[in-house]
């Protein structure tokens, strides 16, 4: 099952989408032991954490386990164990400069149907978001592209073989007079932005994506 599928679930939709086939193996992947029926949303939020750390390590741990062998054998775990950072340049494009355009290509848009009112105020909403990254890249705020890259990702860099799924940027429509920020989802490389941000001055949507990035450095990411 899709992680963004369980992150999206309304209520009403929970139970049904935890008893489908894929829903019934995600749990068992899980090793998720509370009854569907008693299964919240705000259960999820572990939900959807335990199955990234089982895809990111435990599904790869036999591969890994291999690859410290191979490199022990020639003598190089010690020496990357010692100096990380040479394994850097093998793993990410770290050297690169990124650019506003880098991240612009890199991300797939979740747009509104072609057409509608949602459309269009998404698109006032990534007007504003292409001109911040732009300004980021001029030095504006006390952010940089490589901040947002990690807010988002949790890399500051794309790897060297390519992201494991594309980064997206979608929206959500928020209760009237709402004023929530934007939010990264780092297990599934998505940031969620307000719809109502396409209603701010560029000024102030400016200061709003710098102000979510300070604040959800850390434990404030999903």
């Amino acid at each position: 099952m899709c992680l963004l599928q369980l992150e999206k679930a309304t209520k009403e939709e929970l139970p049904s989408l935890l008893q489908s086939d894929t829903g019934m193996a995600m749990l068992s992947m899980a090793g998720w032991r509370k009854a569907v029926s008693s299964t919240t949303l705000a259960d999820t939020v572990v939900l959807r954490r335990v199955l990234c750390l089982q895809d990111i390590i435990t599904s790869r741990k036999t591969a890994i386990e291999q690859l410290r062998e191979g490199l022990s054998l020639f003598g190089l775990l010690g020496v990357l164990e010692s100096e990380p950072q040479l394994a850097g340049a093998l793993l990410y494009n770290s050297s690169k400069v990124l650019t506003a355009d880098d991240i612009v290509r890199a991300f797939e848009v979740k747009w509104a149907e072609e057409g509608t009112n949602k459309k269009e105020r998404q698109k006032d909403v990534y007007l504003r978001l292409t001109t911040w990254l732009e300004g980021v890249e001029e030095g504006d705020g006390c952010v940089s592209l490589r901040d947002f890259l990690t807010y988002v990702t949790a890399l500051d860099a794309e790897p060297q073989t390519g992201w494991p799924m594309n980064p997206i940027i979608q929206f959500k429509e928020c209760p009237e007079r709402c004023r929530c920020y934007p939010v990264s989802n780092t297990c599934v490389l998505a940031l969620t932005i307000p719809e109502h941000m396409g209603t701010l001055s560029q000024e102030e949507f400016n200061s709003a994506m710098q102000e979510a990035m300070v604040c959800g450095w850390g434990f404030g990411r999903e």
